[in-house]
């Protein structure tokens, strides 16, 4: 018998893959199969603490997704090399369970969250890797190394957050488990890490942001001052710096906002171009000096931005930035930056 023409069939009645697709047609419970479609796939349950061979994909979801309130620290659990998704969807613990791998492992799940969407566990464990996405987030909700024995990747404009880590904590405990981008990450270079206000923190890329508008005026370094920001869009997480490069060493400056563009030559005898028009907004209550290296930063408060009273940016609103600063005797300003904010 020629036993290699068996193998066509064998392949054809070999068990196919299917992913395994959250429905919610019954409740949004993560462990009531009747929310799922296991169509094609070879799991037939979803238990606490029992290994899923199989993707997980909740997505477009209408109702957030939850992991009920099981006790003990329960969670769902996927085996080796599978992946949890959650596309435009939630997917939130409701007491103090979580995510995790299985066991021992060293090669566990993947937890992909896509397209704004939200994972909120309790805690991830056994090897499993999360993936934050533009515009998506995970929120933590334990104390005392809720990252455990799992890593992060996050992505420009995707948010970690900690309801129960520190700003400190974060750092002792997790940001060596935290990459950019698959880049190990670092405060102040890659990443920043700010209170949230109470018990956690937030954790966020540093990327450039913004439009840079209206070309500079030539100062006297022979240079044009540029624009520059980091943080985040989104405005409610009023997490944006400011900078402006390039300009005379040991000046004093400060920022200029405003909503509207313009383009004004020598405004008051200045040497520059004033890229602002209509109510105009002067930041005097952080005077900041060039130093030795010609530039200086501030951190803008989103809640409170100083026009003619102060004024707290909402999402959707388009906001332009400029520096004015001394200049030998006269004065000078660098280019424009517009941000539209979410």
């Amino acid at each position: 018998m020629n036993f290699h023409s068996l193998l066509p069939l064998a392949f054809i009645i070999a068990p196919a893959h299917a992913d395994i697709i959250w429905t919610g047609i019954t409740s949004n419970d993560v462990f009531d199969e009747s929310n799922w479609d296991f169509t094609g796939s070879t799991v037939t349950t979803i238990d606490p603490n029992v290994t899923i061979e199989d993707n997980l994909v909740i997505v477009n979801a209408a109702n957030p997704v939850e992991i009920p309130d099981i006790g003990g620290q329960g969670r769902l659990q996927i085996g080796d090399g599978w992946t949890l998704t959650v596309d435009n969807s939630s997917l939130t613990a409701l007491g103090n369970d979580g995510v995790g791998g299985v066991q021992g492992t060293a090669n566990g799940p993947t937890i992909r969250v896509i397209n704004g969407g939200a994972f909120n566990p309790y805690f991830i464990v056994y090897d499993v890797h999360l993936e934050i996405v533009q515009w998506s987030s995970a929120t933590f909700g334990g104390p005392g190394n809720p990252v455990n024995g799992s890593s992060i990747d996050l992505l420009p404009n995707g948010t970690l957050a900690f309801l129960d880590e520190t700003v400190q904590e974060y750092i002792n405990e997790h940001l060596n488990k935290t990459t950019v981008a698959g880049v190990p990450a670092i405060i102040g270079v890659n990443i920043t890490a700010v209170s949230d206000g109470l018990n956690g923190s937030i954790v966020e890329v540093i990327s450039a942001l913004g439009t840079n508008y209206c070309t500079a005026s030539v100062n006297s370094t022979g240079a044009v001052a540029v624009m520059f920001a980091d943080g985040s869009i989104d405005a409610t997480h009023n997490n944006l710096t400011l900078t402006a490069r390039g300009m005379p060493t040991n000046q004093l400056g400060y920022f200029l906002c405003g909503q509207a563009a313009g383009y004004i030559p020598n405004p008051g005898n200045s040497q520059g171009f004033l890229c602002l028009v209509g109510q105009i907004g002067r930041f005097a209550g952080q005077i900041q000096d060039t130093g030795a290296l010609g530039e200086y930063s501030i951190q803008v408060d989103l809640g409170a931005v100083p026009v003619w009273r102060p004024h707290a940016v909402l999402p959707g609103e388009t906001w332009n930035f400029q520096a004015w600063f001394v200049d030998g005797g006269s004065s000078n300003f660098s280019d424009g930056l517009s941000i539209t904010f979410q």
